[in-house]
């Protein structure tokens, strides 16, 4: 048990904002703020995605309720009240015309207490894959990685975040998903909540391929089991409880993806090295009974760590081929 907590303890640590530029005023107006283009550190933990272009991105901070403009660099372009953030928003992406929109968006989303820097490797590995085939239509992937406070809202606020993204992107653009465990959970109720809500921007047709690589399809007995200890709903918030002991009402509203989705999941048979909270085969935080889901186009089993699924060699391969094939 003193492990345990140390553990937390330790993620406690990495959820901290590391320098006082992620945390700004709350007063805002409809024309914006004042702003000084500053650095920022991207949005780790505290920002929520829910507008991107050409890697610039419309955050939102729920516990500052307000909403800033970054770019690729992470330089803050602005911030305010979401009517003046959306207005220069669309302004910036005015200015800033595709010379011909992407055919096929890949969009990689992270897990719970993980940021958008975790999928740059595997973003970075599908581009050059890309890259190297500049004359092979169907091959012409457009990766982007997004960010989300996982451990701020819940499972709904993230999705519906994801929602408001994807329906402004580009229209009649194809759209793949790579995502690693909770950002799984957030894609599966994204696609629910087009399924029971409407999809008047035509999203679920243009779905494509969905990777999931260590996903708790069937919650997380990890979770559950921490959450007897205060400390883990204080690190991980509403979104770790909802795959623990919340789990019952969320996988009501989770769709099973209507595309073809490829299951990868990390078995520690042959290391020496194991959660002794969990039974059966697992990869440290969610067993391969957890990651099953009916359905399942392919099912892929590698010894490796959950924490590192997306950073493997060969799952960056796997991930590629099942997303180009037919």
């Amino acid at each position: 048990m003193r492990r345990i907590v140390l553990l937390l303890l330790i993620l406690s640590i990495r959820l901290v904002p590391a320098n006082a530029q992620e945390v700004n005023s709350t007063s805002d107006s409809a024309e914006g703020n004042f702003n000084v283009p500053l650095p920022t550190l991207g949005g780790k933990q505290f920002w929520t995605d829910q507008r991107w272009h050409r890697d610039i991105r419309l955050q939102y901070n729920s516990t500052l309720k307000h909403y800033r403009i970054v770019d690729a660099k992470n330089v803050r372009l602005g911030w305010g009240s979401r009517e003046a953030m959306v207005a220069q928003f669309e302004k910036l992406v005015a200015s800033k015309p595709y010379e011909q929109a992407p055919k096929h968006f890949v969009i990689l989303v992270h897990g719970l207490g993980r940021t958008a820097d975790s999928m740059d490797p595997m973003a970075a590995f599908l581009q050059k894959q890309a890259d190297l085939q500049p004359n092979e239509p169907h091959l012409q992937l457009t990766p982007f990685t997004v960010s989300y406070a996982s451990t701020r809202d819940s499972i709904q606020h993230h999705s519906q975040a994801l929602c408001e993204l994807i329906e402004h992107l580009p229209a009649d653009t194809e759209i793949s998903f790579v995502a690693h465990s909770l950002g799984n959970i957030v894609i599966r109720h994204a696609i629910g909540r087009w399924q029971r809500n409407g999809d008047p921007q035509k999203i679920l047709p243009r779905l494509q391929r969905f990777v999931m690589l260590g996903p708790p399809n069937q919650g997380s007995m990890l979770a559950e089991k921490l959450a007897k200890l205060k400390l883990f709903e204080v690190i991980t918030g509403t979104s770790g409880l909802q795959l623990g002991k919340a789990w019952d009402q969320l996988q009501t509203e989770l769709a099973i993806p209507p595309i073809p989705f490829l299951i990868i999941v990390g078995t520690l048979d042959d290391k020496p090295v194991g959660n002794p909270l969990l039974n059966g085969p697992n990869d440290g935080v969610v067993t391969k009974d957890e990651a099953m889901l009916t359905g399942a186009t392919q099912i892929e089993e590698y010894s490796q760590l959950h924490s590192f699924l997306m950073n493997d060699p060969e799952i960056m391969k796997s991930t590629w081929q099942f997303l180009i094939s037919d």
